[in-house]
């Protein structure tokens, strides 16, 4: 019994270092969006490693390579629209949720909040809430992506360009 532990352990422990030996140790994840000399999204995902080829982007399970002379631009970091948009799930959800719970009508939405004898479950306090928590998340989302500004990185197919672009990167000028 013991064996079959120290093999199950020792494969995994093996699995484990050589899955993570792949990646570029210097390369933090960076999330990348990647354009061609048209202004055309070519690519996107998290960075991989970075060569004088090229670059290597993984999204979810499959990697994507790209050629240095195919890149004209990289910009970091995610759009403001992601930011507005998760903002807004989560505060109409959220919203939803004490909509729900408050069981109010539309005419005492906010009166009724918090009531100790709940009425029933009425839509009213669900919609409502939720609209008011997504205008809230979304302002929150918007709020939090203007702090947030992409980086752009002009390589225009050059491998001194993408070769300085890694420095930056290592350096977490990102």
């Amino acid at each position: 019994m013991k064996t079959k532990l120290y093999c199950t352990f020792l494969g995994s422990f093996m699995f484990f270092v050589s899955a993570s030996s792949q990646q570029d140790p210097e390369i933090k994840p960076l999330f990348i969006r990647v354009y061609n000399g048209q202004g055309v999204k070519i690519s996107k995902g998290r960075l991989f490693s970075i060569n004088e080829e090229g670059l290597v982007l993984q999204r979810g399970r499959n990697t994507d390579t790209i050629a240095t002379a195919d890149i004209a631009r990289i910009k970091t970091k995610r759009a403001l629209g992601r930011a507005m948009g998760i903002g807004a799930i989560l505060g109409g959800t959220a919203g939803a949720i004490a909509g729900a719970n408050s069981g109010s009508s539309l005419d005492n939405l906010f009166t009724d909040f918090g009531a100790s004898e709940s009425t029933n479950f009425d839509t009213a306090g669900l919609f409502s809430f939720g609209l008011i928590g997504a205008a809230i998340g979304t302002g929150t989302g918007a709020l939090s992506g203007v702090f947030n500004k992409p980086n752009a990185f002009e390589i225009q197919g050059q491998e001194s360009q993408l070769l300085n672009f890694k420095a930056a990167v290592q350096k977490g000028d990102r």
